[in-house]
């Protein structure tokens, strides 16, 4: 999933997940673009809570 995340931002701007994951060739662009975008916003909003509770402790 990173590779669909990382080729995403490298190619800047108004790229969309779907593709982003067709650029890397997977057999199901639509799917796997979703995957992605759900894996990094969940990633995301990890680091935001561990960066508030170091903040609180």
């Amino acid at each position: 999933m990173l590779v669909g995340a990382e080729s995403w931002g490298a190619e800047g701007e108004g790229t969309t997940w779907t593709e982003a994951a067709a650029a890397v060739g997977a057999s199901a662009p639509d799917a796997f673009g979703e995957r992605v975008r759900r894996k990094a916003k969940l990633l995301g909003a990890e680091q935001r809570r561990r960066g508030r509770q170091r903040r609180v402790e």
